[in-house]
């Protein structure tokens, strides 16, 4: 049977560690056992949201009140309490640890802490592991029922082949993106003499391959030579120029400029096609952000990008209008 608890103002005998920890942001709590009284630090009423002498409880829903009275009485059989609820639009954990008096508990002590945006970033990360999944399911269903098509012969297997191949490189454009995703987040740039101009000339014929009907040009007012992470850099533009194919119109050119300013160097892709919708533009580097609804890829590409360049002590920016769309890098040439 549960027992009533009755809220309390912070108790002003709390030892200066309580305090501290109060004046930290984690709320200080103390439930003892006999009677059931609930000691609330003034942080911990703030996170629960309530004031005065209301009754901290009452923040909780109807089954996290179950679940927190059923904590406390694990707890005080022996063992830790650990919980985490909602109260209002926010999420809690609650810690706590048994005091021991003699041979029984005396009380409950513990922390609350608002872990809102921890379980929104989990919640995030579940939604875009999922969507990854999904963007590898469906062409890899494709793939198998072209398999079978194969298979059986007949005059659609040429035409079957080539769409096989497509899908192909689908698979591999994810997991390009995510071996990259991963590279990125890893280890410092291994720094090497590297002219830009070369970087710009490989990534463009192995475009050119993949699109045969797409033009890259290319444009360089000089040759910047400086101390990067060549293979990195690759990534970067490789990166720029996928999504200006992507997203650019299909009829224009790719256009690739490298700059050198003094101690900087520039790299700038245009692509011509209708502008980056500003709902886009804020979200335009996180991670798993795509650019548009459609396309291939799982939105890691211009994250890949920027990370990298930091990582070089350089800098990215876009603009955007109704003719065009142009990525600018920036990086030192050390």
């Amino acid at each position: 049977m549960e027992q009533p608890m009755d809220a309390v103002e912070f108790p002003g005998n709390w030892d200066v560690s309580a305090l501290a920890v109060d004046c930290a942001g984690l709320g200080v709590w103390e439930i003892a056992a006999a009677p059931a009284i609930w000691r609330c630090s003034p942080r911990c009423k703030e996170l629960l949201g309530v004031a005065g002498s209301d009754d901290p409880l009452q923040a909780l829903s109807e089954e996290d009140r179950k679940r927190f009275s059923e904590a406390i009485a694990r707890a005080m059989r022996g063992g830790e309490f650990r919980l985490e609820l909602r109260a209002g639009e926010h999420w809690l954990s609650a810690t706590g640890r048994v005091v021991r008096e003699g041979r029984g508990p005396a009380s409950i002590v513990g922390t609350l802490q608002d872990i809102t945006a921890q379980k929104a970033a989990l919640e995030e990360r579940e939604l875009r592991l999922g969507e990854v999944a999904h963007d590898l399911l469906n062409p890899l269903s494709a793939i198998r029922l072209g398999i079978h098509i194969v298979r059986l012969g007949g005059p659609r297997v040429p035409e079957m082949l080539s769409r096989l191949d497509v899908l192909i490189g689908a698979v591999e454009r994810i997991v390009a993106d995510l071996l990259d995703f991963t590279r990125s987040r890893l280890g410092a740039p291994e720094h090497a003499t590297v002219a830009l101009a070369d970087v710009c000339r490989s990534v463009i014929a192995d475009a050119s391959v993949v699109h045969p009907g797409r033009d890259i040009v290319l444009d360089v007012h000089d040759d910047p030579v400086g101390d990067w992470d060549g293979e990195r850099l690759r990534q970067v533009v490789r990166n720029l120029i996928a999504n200006a194919l992507q997203h650019g119109d299909p009829h224009t050119a790719v256009e690739v400029s490298l700059v050198g300013f003094g101690d900087r160097a520039v790299i700038s892709v245009v692509n011509r096609g209708p502008p980056v919708p500003d709902e886009v533009r804020a979200h335009l580097f996180e991670p798993f952000r795509r650019g548009r609804s459609t396309g291939t890829g799982v939105g890691l590409g211009l994250y890949i990008v920027k990370r990298i360049v930091e990582a070089h002590g350089g800098s990215v920016e876009m603009s955007s209008d109704e003719s065009r769309t142009v990525f600018r890098v920036a990086l030192p040439k050390r």
